[in-house]
């Protein structure tokens, strides 16, 4: 028998539990740099990408009809290069830019209950194509939105302006 009580079990080595921890977190810790290191290249070639399409959208819209800058930036949309996310996020900025490159005071005068109807765009969006996923619906009903947001801030600073000049002595 040996001179150690019989409930005292023999135990591995203490250093080599704590080795292995060491290992197991060190190598978590490089994963997560590595990760965030090809992350975030993703995401600034991304961006690269967004601002040159932003420039070319830009370009675009002085000389496309509101309805132009619908079909340029669901085109856009459907060819992006750009992290997926970053495409999605980007349609109200593409849209936007495209808008605000030319004058549209003209379109929205003359089509201004169109632009406020709660369906407005939903029918050309199926004629687009755009109904087969929630994402595609949503990416071309907001390109409309963006048009009738467009035309009611246009109005809103026509309004504006002639309550400041009829305001003057």
């Amino acid at each position: 028998m040996s001179d150690q009580p019989a409930s005292v079990q023999p135990s591995a080595p203490s250093g080599s539990s704590d080795a292995t921890w060491k290992w197991v977190v060190g190598g978590l810790g490089v994963g997560s740099v590595a990760i965030g290191i090809f992350l975030y290249s993703q995401y600034a070639r991304s961006e690269r990408v967004l601002m040159r399409d932003l420039d070319t959208i830009r370009d675009q819209g002085r000389a496309l009809t509101p309805e132009g800058c619908i079909d340029a930036v669901l085109g856009w949309w459907k060819g992006c290069e750009a992290m997926s996310g970053l495409c999605d996020m980007s349609v109200p900025r593409m849209m936007m830019t495209c808008l605000q490159a030319a004058d549209r005071s003209a379109y929205c005068s003359a089509h201004p209950s169109d632009t406020t109807a709660a369906t407005f765009g939903k029918q050309q969006c199926k004629d687009k194509g755009f109904t087969s996923t929630k994402q595609q619906r949503a990416t071309c009903a907001f390109c409309y939105r963006s048009v009738d947001y467009h035309c009611k801030e246009l109005g809103k600073r026509a309004a504006v302006a002639t309550a400041s000049t009829e305001a003057r002595p």
